[in-house]
């Protein structure tokens, strides 16, 4: 058989050799790497940074709840973490605001007291033993009434112009030759009881007194206008410093100008809400009242306004200048207030014992809400303890125009003596009382029962004895301005 064909072994062929390619050498040219000087932030920027962050994520975290009473809460919470806000004026305020009785810088009290005794003890008839004592006892208070006036009375003339300090020292001057007269002339009746001349000459000497102890009164009531008004131009005048410091660059600065303000606007307006108080025209009284809540919450508005604004960088603007003219506006209108006449009033005996009936009427209705408080304190008790005495006397004089004087002084005298006694007891609160906003309201009360407590006396007196500044001092008119505060 033939053979098969032998085939030959492929043999493979080398595969080409690739040749390297050179390496690529970059075209950019190498940076050659710089460190930057490191900038180094005060305390001051630091915290500013941390607390604009803070604010931000706050701001991001309120506002994903949507709702608009949250967004409102998210930018309250922003605020103060922006700026200090002010809750309230008396927290800028460390120290007590003073409020002086006008009436204590000439001792009017002890004059309006001893005026009264001296009616009390000059009306009657006739003049026997007990007569003749009332009226020696009557007799010395009113010389210690005058025993420190010449000390006092040129320092308080000193508060008025020209024309009125002459006549606050005429004033006294006459005071002091009525009592001069008072006493010849009871030293006389002392050994002669039934001398009618006597009677009218002392009579008419008890008139003079009342009219120049008046006189005294009225002085004190325009020395506080006057005080009203020079405190309220410092007001404004520290308003006014509020915008300059918020212009500027010293928070300090801007701190301290919104706490004088406060100070004085607080000041202020314990003065208006005092002259409030003392007024007997409801008008006036409310005008007033308000009057010192704008200007204390307009106040307390542009404080916060220029300390945000201040605190983001920006001046003040139109809104803040607004609310300054808000707050110097209401000052102008408190002066109008103030600077009304007081009116006169010319009720009979008959009608002011019908007012005495409603005032009894009203005291009860304060007696019984205050019977449903369950009081704790004796001093609580007390006062009103005292009330209930003020509506039984009120009870009383619904009768006036069948009194005798005697019996009329004595009742005024008792009422004078329940408000003196609640003013004690105001004192004694005061005294125990941390809170100044109470105690400020204290203050204005105590003050205003004052007030009442000096006209009471006066009005009495100028009923009894017919004078014609009876219009000014109605009894009734007062008694009831008294109850106002007292409830």
């Amino acid at each position: 058989p033939a053979k098969p064909e032998e085939k030959e072994p492929e043999t493979k062929q080398p595969e080409p050799t690739k040749e390297l390619e050179p390496t690529k050498v970059s075209e950019k040219p190498t940076k050659v790497e710089t460190k930057e000087p490191v900038v180094k932030e005060s305390a001051e920027e630091i915290a500013a940074r941390a607390k604009n962050k803070a604010a931000a994520l706050l701001r991001n975290k309120m506002k994903e709840r949507g709702d608009l009473d949250s967004q409102r809460r998210a930018d309250d919470a922003v605020n103060d973490l922006i700026f200090e806000r002010v809750r309230s004026l008396q927290s800028l305020v460390d120290q007590e605001i003073p409020l002086q009785s006008v009436y204590s810088l000439v001792n009017v009290n002890d004059m309006t007291s001893a005026a009264c005794s001296l009616v009390k003890a000059a009306i009657p008839t006739t003049y026997g033993q007990s007569e003749i004592a009332a009226l020696n006892n009557a007799l010395k208070a009113s010389a210690d009434a005058l025993k420190n006036l010449f000390t006092v009375v040129k320092k308080f003339a000193s508060l008025f112009g020209d024309e009125d300090k002459k006549e606050v020292l005429s004033n006294a001057l006459t005071l002091q030759g009525t009592v001069k007269s008072l006493i010849a002339i009871i030293k006389q009746l002392n050994g002669k009881p039934n001398d009618e001349t006597l009677r009218e000459n002392l009579l008419s000497t008890t008139k003079q007194m009342v009219d120049t102890v008046y006189k005294f009164f009225k002085a004190c009531e325009v020395a506080s206008l006057e005080y009203v008004s020079t405190t309220s131009q410092s007001a404004a005048e520290q308003i006014t410093k509020i915008i300059e410091a918020g212009s500027g660059t010293d928070k300090d600065g801007l701190d301290e100008a919104c706490k004088t303000a406060a100070f004085t606007t607080l000041k202020l307006s314990q003065l208006i809400k005092t002259r409030a108080s003392q007024s007997c025209v409801k008008n006036v009284r409310v005008g007033l009242n308000a009057s010192a809540s704008i200007i204390e919450r307009t106040t307390l508005e542009l404080i916060n306004e220029c300390k945000k604004l201040w605190a983001q960088g920006l001046k003040p603007n139109e809104d803040t200048n607004n609310l300054a003219k808000k707050i110097l506006l209401e000052y102008r209108q408190v002066n109008n207030n103030l600077q009304k006449p007081s009116s006169q009033t010319n009720h009979s005996l008959t009608e002011q014992g019908d007012q005495f009936n409603q005032l009894a009427g009203s005291v009860s209705e304060i007696i019984q809400q205050l019977s449903e408080i369950n009081f704790s304190s004796d001093l609580d008790k007390a006062l009103v303890l005292q009330m209930k005495l003020i509506g039984r006397k009120l009870e009383n004089l619904d009768s006036i125009d069948s009194m005798e004087g005697k019996t009329i002084i004595s009742i005024a005298n008792e009422i004078v003596e329940a408000l003196k006694k609640i003013r004690v007891g105001m004192a004694a609160m005061e005294k125990k009382s941390r809170d100044q906003a109470l105690n400020r309201r204290l203050k204005v009360w105590a003050e205003s029962l004052l007030n009442f407590m000096l006209a009471i006396r006066l009005s009495v007196s100028s009923l009894l004895l017919k004078l014609p500044i009876e219009g000014e001092l109605q009894l009734s008119v007062k008694v009831d301005g008294a109850v106002v505060q007292c409830s």
